[in-house]
């Protein structure tokens, strides 16, 4: 039996099961480079500031370390406060580039938290679905992006450090501030160009693993048949259901007809019953309609219980068209409605409050 294409969208309940798993599509690509732009802001702006700090670190460490005798009793405290130096300036730079990876995800797939991805996958072990996996289509693909990826970075760098090079080769020859200016341009310039670079290919990435994530969800028609069964009921259960649910709405409707005021006729087609309380009712009621054989046993059930049939053809129809049985007659018919239960109550000696 041939496999049938998946031609259908995913429905709502297999991209929430999705997600649910941890099956997303985001680019690591792009989380990378939002993290290292991240990185290279932080070094620009502060990073003069970090190397003064240490450099004041450096000095107060060595000011006195002639007078600072090192033992098994105060080797620890001394490795704290050097320790302490350098996580003040790494710590901040560390904490910007968590928040960025936590900023880059929750850019591709909002706040989602997937426990199931942190359990092992025994699959993952066996070695013939591994080669499998290593050797598709997709992987294959993957590779070469990655090549492609890995070339065009490298000659980004090899542009960036070829238009320094002159400079960078002279620098035997002057002092270290100066190299230390030239270096700190050429790596910002270099890393500058390479997370633009990155983040141009993050972003395509981002958009392909999306489209293919949906692509991966799609679903065949009877892949949608079936989790419609096994979510919202079988169809034929519910058109079932539905049959035994109107069945009882029209016997109500029919034990409502001995109760009835009027019957107004089309005089074949249509039939609707009316009843009217004016110390509970604010308009006459519908309390049965139907057409054709249902208005023929509406009739049948008025005349066995003497409720008075009155033809009207033109109103038949509008109360039929527009009001719902239980709904009270609108305000447009009232007046034909009084005329017609004006002449019933006539005949049975009573009068109609006005509408």
């Amino acid at each position: 039996m041939a496999e049938e294409d998946k031609t259908e969208a995913p429905t709502g309940r297999k991209i929430t099961e999705s997600r649910r798993k941890g099956e997303v599509g985001r680019s690591p690509d792009l989380t990378s480079a939002i993290v290292m732009i991240a990185a290279i802001a932080f070094l620009y702006f502060f990073g003069g500031g970090l190397v003064r700090l240490h450099l004041v670190a450096a000095r107060f460490l060595l000011a006195d370390s002639d007078s600072i005798e090192l033992s098994l009793d105060n080797l620890p405290a001394q490795a704290m406060a050097a320790l302490s130096f350098v996580m003040a300036g790494v710590l901040p730079m560390m904490l910007l580039v968590l928040a960025a990876a936590l900023l880059a995800n929750i850019l591709q797939v909002g706040l989602l938290f997937a426990p199931e991805r942190l359990l092992p996958d025994f699959g993952r072990l066996d070695p013939i679905k591994g080669l499998t996996s290593r050797f598709s289509m997709r992987t294959l693909v993957h590779a070469a992006m990655n090549l492609a990826k890995v070339a065009l970075v490298s000659w980004i760098a090899w542009k960036v450090l070829a238009a320094d090079w002159n400079d960078i080769f002279r620098l035997t020859g002057g002092d270290i501030l100066t190299s230390l200016r030239l270096l700190a341009s050429t790596f910002f310039k270099l890393a500058f160009w390479m997370a633009l670079v990155l983040l141009v290919l993050g972003l395509l990435d981002f958009l392909y693993q999306k489209w293919n994530h949906y692509q991966n969800l799609m679903m065949t028609r009877h892949e949608v048949k079936d989790e419609l069964r096994n979510y919202e009921g079988d169809p034929r259960v519910k058109q079932r259901r539905r049959q035994i649910q109107m069945q009882m709405a029209r016997q109500r409707m029919m034990r409502d007809v001995k109760d009835a005021d009027v019957v107004i006729t089309n005089p074949t087609h249509l039939s609707v019953a009316l009843k009217y309380d004016e110390t509970t009712m604010r308009a006459p009621v519908v309390v049965a309609k139907g057409a054709d054989i249902l208005a023929l046993r509406i009739r049948e059930i008025a005349k066995e219980h003497g409720v008075p049939l009155v033809e009207n053809r033109e109103l038949a129809r509008n109360i039929y068209r527009l009001v719902d049985v239980g709904d009270p007659v609108p305000e447009k018919l009232f007046k034909a409605v009084a005329e017609i239960l004006a002449y019933v109550y006539g005949l049975k000696g009573r009068k109609v409050a006005a509408l």
